[in-house]
């Protein structure tokens, strides 16, 4: 099994970054991939995976989890050219220099993945991360610096 882990620190408050990644607005997010259809914690998609542009993708969601310390959010991804894989979304605060904001995990994990493809996915990966950077940051206002 090949796992890709990668984390971002983005801007704004762990609980709104968790509304956005707890909906379908987390799919579009994912570089190249068009939701065609929405039902609940299930998403059918289309995207690049492999050689084929517009491959067909499903991404199951299951509920969000509120821990003492973060967010979290499972998901598991199946496709005609993607080997099953899972992964999870981790959102919590986080203070670095004195200033708020909020830190993102994503972890995705395959079996039978060709190196190919999980550059592809390893790409897609923070491709994904800079999507959510960019709107947190157009949804944020800035936080007060404490004295």
């Amino acid at each position: 099994m090949k796992t890709i882990r990668s984390s971002r620190r983005i801007p704004g408050d762990a609980t709104s970054a968790a509304l956005l990644l707890s909906g379908p607005r987390a799919l579009d997010l994912w570089p190249g991939l068009r939701r065609v259809h929405t039902a609940p914690g299930r998403y059918a998609a289309l995207g690049p995976v492999g050689d084929d542009p517009l491959a067909p993708v499903v991404v199951r969601a299951d509920p969000p989890l509120r821990t003492a310390t973060a967010y979290l959010t499972r998901f598991h991804v199946t496709g005609d050219h993607l080997p099953q894989a899972s992964g999870q979304l981790r959102v919590h605060s986080s203070w670095t220099a004195g200033q708020p904001g909020t830190d993102v995990e994503v972890s995705l994990a395959g079996d039978g993945w060709a190196d190919a493809l999980h550059h592809q996915m390893s790409t897609a990966v923070e491709g994904f991360l800079d999507n959510l950077t960019h709107a947190t940051g157009e949804n944020s206002t800035p936080h007060p610096t404490p004295a």
